[in-house]
């Protein structure tokens, strides 16, 4: 019993530190009102992109850190997710789909296990993919702050979407607005005002996408590609049918 005790105070204040420094590395969100100047600002960030090359683009391939790769029609907002020995064909505007394990499909409990697990690595990675063209996004509002080093950013915030809603991010640009990184307030990490750094751009169809975040350990995008032909891809014919 006194090593179950020593063993629970000792757990109590590894916890009791981690609370401790996740407080005192974390910064305080920055506040403003949403202005047409924040909507500006987001348009040239989106310029600096060639967004409009994005929208027109129809096939993206990538993979994300070595863990999960996907496949995507944004044309028809459908996407294939593989992890682990898993598959799931989803229509990301309904969740639904199909899923495989270890190349068997699967029903029931397990099968939807599977597209809740998928759409959470979506609803992440697609993100780290994205970011940048999500601005105007549905349920977002854009304002101009500062960070506590007195840098001005664009703040966007979502208010609704993905499976953390009410989720901020200060964007910090170059010169040129391009972005640069940001610092986030989320739900799932627990120091406030982290940073990412979005680099190693790529050019395809005629839009620019990082591949390397760096937040203290680096996070690779891999293998990415985006075109309008399939055959790029390897696929002889459609792969969601």
């Amino acid at each position: 019993m006194k090593i179950l005790k020593w063993l629970l105070i000792i757990l109590g204040v590894l916890i009791l530190t981690g609370v401790i420094g996740c407080f005192a590395l974390s910064e305080k969100r920055p506040t403003g009102e949403p202005t047409s100047q924040a909507d500006a600002l987001a348009q040239n960030m989106l310029n600096a992109l060639n967004y409009e090359n994005h929208k027109k683009t129809t096939y993206f391939r990538w993979d994300f850190g070595g863990r999960h790769n996907f496949f995507y029609d944004q044309q028809r907002n459908k996407a294939i997710i593989n992890w682990k020995g898993n598959k799931v064909i989803m229509q990301l505007d309904t969740q639904a789909g199909t899923a495989y394990a270890d190349g068997v499909e699967v029903t029931g409990d397990k099968k939807q296990k599977l597209m809740d697990k998928a759409w959470a690595h979506w609803c992440n990675d697609s993100f780290w993919m994205f970011a940048p063209f999500k601005v105007f996004d549905p349920g977002t509002t854009r304002k101009i702050v500062k960070d506590e080093d007195g840098r001005e950013g664009l703040m966007i915030e979502y208010l609704s979407g993905g499976v953390t809603p009410g989720d901020g991010y200060l964007w910090l640009l170059d010169d040129n607005y391009m972005p640069t990184g940001y610092k986030m307030w989320t739900s799932i990490i627990p120091v406030k005002g982290m940073y990412a750094s979005w680099e190693n751009y790529e050019e395809h169809e005629g839009a620019k996408y990082a591949t390397l975040h760096n937040l203290g350990f680096k996070l690779e995008i891999k293998d990415f590609l985006a075109s309008n032909n399939l055959s790029d891809f390897g696929f002889e014919k459609d792969p969601f049918q």
